[in-house]
């Protein structure tokens, strides 16, 4: 056995080599699994798409070990998991102490039941995967791709197969505005969808997508040594274009396109997200720059008031794109204005989470549960099935044990993305890139449900988890030999 960047690798040679490549196909086929089946809204989706990839970071574990820089994260993450799972079951166990007084009600009407924390056991007990397997796809991913390699390598297929997913997105908006994957379109028609039935989900999707392709574009403009090039352009060189550059390219272009989508999608709080994350980014590469030229120059040191005069420049060119490009986004925030149902409902929503403070409703019982507290006056069309904020549900679902994890599981994701941004000068990207996708997410999660989407809790739970692969990783100083 042989420990190399703190994996325990015990496979040796080819044979090592074409298990890994298995554990990644059986990984992306569950991925895909969930993404395909409209974010695997439905039951067996989800079950095979989470199954496949807790098969695949199984034998990851068995094969390579829990890699010594993230190991610390990887066990955060397992006692959050833990807590939350046994905390969930345990609100199905009946309970005539923090029982819900509910069935106290149901049997004064003669109904019988059994004393439980959640208005519907069943509901809570099968949501038991909605909150395991975002955290099982994240700890997989630690495992499988462990290092800088990896991670580039895994960034790059997947450029390659979300440009597909974008372009699939546009051309059946173009083409086939009322379709959904295969199906009838039944809600958000004239908004773009892509594979989810949600234009907020998608929207959210997009923006994380934008990012990927930031990543991919840094990293092949380091390969073709953008800057270098560049400079002997600038001194007359002729330009030796190769398939580098093309891909440079086609990175950018695809950038663009899934901003286009983005702002095709008309979701507000997807959009608004986005910008804010841009804007974090630009802030952080201004004042924590990044060489994504990658020339091998050293690089020239700029004075605090030049960095905060390329800030607003950038600045002033972002917020000029979007005001041109996202119109439609911008009539539609007018129109509907504050009169958002999701907003007239918030007082309900607040009531309900502070009536079970202590032990929630039950995890997975919003849709029973707010039925009681929905106010009349903002409209009773449609049935809520989740709400518009992830973090008032989870409150109301888990109770206050809800607060301190969450506290926790975004702390320890934040201090692994600082000390990259302050330790890995090279591949600071990456850290810039994986705290700008975290507040993307948690911004449009206050107003939104994108995170309750299995589809894209993967996902994004898989980006997350390659970004804190390198944030907290060192770089590996290649040997000399005399």
């Amino acid at each position: 056995m042989v420990d190399v960047h703190g994996i325990n690798r015990i496979v040796p040679g080819d044979a090592g080599l074409l298990a890994n490549r298995a554990i990644v196909a059986v990984y992306i086929a569950g991925l895909l699994c969930l993404l395909f089946s409209f974010g695997g809204v439905t039951d067996l989706p989800k079950a095979i798409g989470y199954g496949l990839i807790a098969i695949s970071g199984a034998f990851a574990v068995l094969i390579k070990g829990v890699p010594a820089h993230t190991k610390n994260i990887f066990n955060s993450a397992l006692i959050i998991v833990s807590i939350l799972s046994v905390w969930i079951f345990a609100q199905t166990l009946p309970s005539d102490l923090l029982g819900n007084s509910v069935w106290d009600s149901a049997r004064a009407l003669g109904v019988d039941g059994t004393k439980t924390i959640s208005v519907a056991s069943g509901d809570t007990f099968n949501s038991i995967l909605n909150v395991s397997g975002p955290f099982i796809t994240f700890l997989a991913v630690l495992i499988i791709f462990p290092n800088d390699e990896d991670v580039r390598r895994a960034l790059r297929i997947a450029a390659y197969f979300l440009s597909v997913l974008v372009l699939f997105g546009l051309i059946q908006y173009g083409l086939f505005p009322d379709a959904l994957l295969f199906s009838q379109k039944s809600a958000y028609v004239g908004s773009l969808t892509s594979v989810f039935v949600n234009r907020n989900t998608a929207g959210t999707f997009l923006g994380l997508v934008a990012l990927v392709f930031v990543v991919w574009f840094c990293e092949v403009a380091r390969l073709c040594r953008l800057r270098y090039n560049l400079d002997r352009f600038a001194n007359g060189v002729p330009l030796n274009l190769g398939r580098a550059h093309l891909e440079l390219l086609a990175a950018a272009i695809m950038f663009l396109l899934a901003v286009l989508s983005l702002l095709l999608t008309q979701s507000r709080g997807a959009m608004a997200s986005f910008v804010l994350a841009v804007a974090c980014f630009i802030v952080l590469a201004a004042f924590y720059p990044v060489d994504i030229a990658g020339s091998g120059m050293e690089r020239r040191r700029v004075s605090l008031a030049g960095r905060f005069l390329r800030l607003a420049i950038i600045l002033g060119i972002a917020v000029a794109g979007l005001a041109l490009f996202g119109g439609r986004t911008v009539l539609r925030a007018q129109v509907a204005g504050g009169e958002d149902a999701r907003f007239c409902v918030l007082p309900g929503l607040l009531e309900m989470a502070d009536d079970r403070w202590l032990t929630g409703w039950g995890f997975g019982t919003f849709r029973v549960a707010f039925s009681a507290y929905r106010d009349p006056h903002c409209g009773l069309y449609g049935a809520w099935v989740r709400a518009h904020n992830v973090y008032l549900e989870g409150y109301a679902g888990l109770g206050i044990l809800f607060w301190p994890l969450v506290v926790v599981g975004v702390g320890v994701c934040g201090v692994a993305f600082w000390r990259g941004i302050r330790n890995r000068r090279s591949m600071r990207l990456y850290a810039h890139l994986g705290l700008c996708g975290m507040i993307l997410t948690l911004l449009h999660s206050a107003i939104d449900f994108s995170l309750q989407i299995p589809g894209y809790a993967a996902t994004f739970a898989s980006f997350l988890a390659l970004m804190i692969a390198v944030s907290a990783g060192k770089a590996v100083k290649k040997r000399r030999f005399s």
